[in-house]
């Protein structure tokens, strides 16, 4: 089922780009004859056998709950695979395999690290790696956190309560401990709902921040990185990070509005006036 949406998702870009201006309810196997004017130099669009049997398998399990065999599966498998890769180059001049997420993260500094930490992994260094990925994570969020003045950020949720100093020396050892263990508290509920206010997965997130080696910028600008000793980082830990970074900076983006209107209000000021309408 997958397969067959991202083939008609496929589809649908692929005569927007050709500009084939077709009706929203286009059946499958429809579009290579509706798309076949507009194909370069008069080629066929490829893979309409492929996707015929794929289209055939996606039918008898939606309406009548037949469920596809293994071989089927595997052959479907080769088929939307090979569709990609011939159409995505014969229509958008691009090698399928060269496409990637990252083009599409709109924050430039995430993706300035998320190439850092793919770099990193390419040569086998995966703690590095996770660590950029963390730390291109921080500064997506504190993108919208630190947006425009401090003080009309509605995803502050206050004060930075991390940064507050605790009362010390008061000759109440027991005050200062119940003091202490509340800003610590009230900080990572703060940090918990400023990244679920963007939308993001916190577990996720605390996932990230427990595997990933911890990146900072010290006073003098180079980065310092610490870690577990001893730990160990998978090519699969490295794939999910990654894949939570980039689909958080997508989910994040909506947010983009807020910073547009934060950058522009020093303070928000709303005079009263009359308003034609009386209340209830």
């Amino acid at each position: 089922m997958s397969w067959h949406d991202a083939a008609e998702l496929f589809l649908r870009l692929a005569a927007d780009h050709l500009q084939r201006n077709l009706p929203s309810n286009v059946n499958f196997m429809d579009y290579w004859n509706q798309i076949k004017p507009a194909m370069p130099a008069g080629a066929d669009l490829p893979g309409k056998v492929g996707m015929g049997n794929l289209n055939e398998i996606r039918r008898t399990l939606k309406h009548y709950g037949v469920l596809p065999s293994k071989d089927s599966i595997e052959r479907s498998s080769v088929a939307v695979t090979a569709f990609f890769t011939e159409a995505t180059e014969l229509i958008f001049g691009l090698t399928f395999a060269s496409i990637d997420l990252i083009d599409i993260v709109p924050q430039d500094d995430v993706k300035s690290y998320l190439r850092l930490a793919d770099d990193c992994a390419r040569q086998g260094d995966l703690a590095t790696a996770l660590g950029w990925l963390l730390y291109g994570f921080d500064q997506l969020v504190r993108r919208y956190i630190v947006a425009g003045n401090s003080r009309i950020g509605t995803l502050n949720f206050g004060g930075n309560v991390g940064s507050m100093a605790v009362p010390s020396d008061t000759g109440h050892d027991d005050l200062e401990g119940a003091v202490e263990s509340l800003v610590e508290c009230v900080g990572e509920l703060q940090e918990a709902m400023q990244i679920v206010s963007l939308g993001i997965s916190y577990a996720d997130y605390a996932r990230l921040y427990a595997i990933a080696p911890h990146i900072e910028r010290d006073s003098d600008g180079y980065y310092m990185m610490s870690g577990q000793p001893g730990t160990t980082h998978s090519e699969s830990d490295y794939a999910w990070a990654r894949t939570f970074v980039v689909s958080s900076a997508l989910t994040a983006a909506r947010a983009e509005g807020l910073v547009t209107v934060l950058s522009t209000r020093t303070r928000p000021r709303f005079p009263r006036r009359r308003i034609p309408v009386q209340g209830p």
